[in-house]
């Protein structure tokens, strides 16, 4: 089952913060960013 949309987007936040980067809501293509994070 995949978490929500909200979850997600929580998480991501948290991530991007600890990485020092913009919230994940400025970038154009958010899906990008998280795979440009993961590798």
């Amino acid at each position: 089952m995949e978490p929500s949309q909200d979850f997600l987007a929580k998480q991501s936040q948290k991530v991007m913060t600890r990485f020092g980067l913009e919230p994940i809501g400025s970038s154009p293509n958010p899906h990008h960013t998280l795979c440009a994070l993961k590798g």
